[in-house]
């Protein structure tokens, strides 16, 4: 019996750990004819969001470094409201928010926006990723099946900051 605590034990602080160890990334990046101060705008504009993404249902909030947002995101059927805090607003270049699944260190993801020089003046090119650190992370994998969803948002994204502009 000792012999299968240990093992289980160990068992248990290896998956934790390899949640923190071995990140899930996913990203996906766009070119938008645009300037970074039309993307910046667009990234920025918080509660509009939802009329781009289909991914989120609510976005409310400051972009300011220190800020916590309301976050309500949609995936397939389910809805759950997020309050993470953002943790880079560089104007024109990057906003990255930090939430997590409850508790802090079981499910942390850091969702963030880039704005990069595009392939030719006067395009830029937009990211759009997330990475999620966490004890949960190993066994919650199968589930986040994220890439196409980035996918699409992102695509959304650069044609929306393209009619802004």
């Amino acid at each position: 019996m000792k012999h299968l605590i240990i093992v289980t034990t160990t068992a248990l602080t290896a998956v934790a750990a390899s949640g923190f160890l071995l990140p899930y990334r996913v990203e996906h990046s766009e070119i938008a004819t645009a300037t970074p101060e039309q993307a910046w705008k667009t990234i920025t504009d918080l509660q509009n969001h939802p009329t781009w993404s289909p991914n989120v249902v609510r976005l409310e909030g400051q972009p300011v470094v220190g800020t916590r947002l309301i976050n309500r995101t949609r995936s397939d059927t389910t809805e759950m409201t997020f309050h993470p805090e953002v943790i880079v607003a560089e104007p024109n270049r990057e906003l990255r928010w930090r939430g997590s699944l409850g508790v802090r260190g079981l499910a942390d993801g850091e969702h963030y926006y880039r704005i990069d020089p595009g392939p030719t003046p006067g395009q830029v090119t937009i990211t759009q990723g997330e990475v999620f650190r966490g004890a949960l992370v190993t066994l919650l994998r199968p589930f986040f099946n994220l890439a196409a969803k980035f996918a699409v948002s992102t695509k959304s994204l650069a044609e929306h900051v393209e009619k802004q502009g």
